[in-house]
């Protein structure tokens, strides 16, 4: 990652910057797996960065990057940055709930929602047992 975030490319960086996304969601991944979950917050921060800087104006783009807000929310919650998980993760569930209320067949949002709706669960000690039953569906 070291080497592709020095990479100086011709014309938009948009490539650099998508190459970046995942390849700082697989390091966090591996870390997760670890339980390095500072390493997982880290990767991630640096995935909704480049995310961001490769655009996230699209449905599509949006969605990619809720998925790294919402690991990133994760390795929160594993440190106890409750408070930071649950401002980090909030915006993430409003967007799949809206997306949810619209959706027509697409197999995939439902675990996103329910993904997002987990990691809010650990952020709301009184709302979790709802937001449990809600990821259950």
């Amino acid at each position: 990652m070291r080497r592709l975030e020095t990479v100086a490319p011709h014309g938009v960086p948009f490539w650099k910057n998508l190459e970046l996304y995942f390849a700082q969601q697989v390091g966090g991944r591996a870390a997760y797996l670890t339980g390095d979950f500072a390493a997982v917050e880290r990767f991630e921060a640096k995935a909704v960065e480049a995310r961001k800087a490769a655009g996230a104006e699209a449905v599509d783009d949006r969605r990619f990057l809720n998925q790294a807000v919402t690991w990133l929310a994760l390795a929160q919650v594993r440190q106890d940055h409750i408070a930071e998980a649950a401002e980090t993760i909030a915006p993430a569930v409003r967007f799949q709930r809206a997306l949810a209320a619209r959706n027509r067949g697409d197999r995939w949002q439902p675990q996103e929602l329910a993904a997002a709706l987990y990691v809010q669960a650990f952020t709301h000690r009184s709302r979790r047992a709802a937001l449990l039953r809600e990821v259950r569906g």
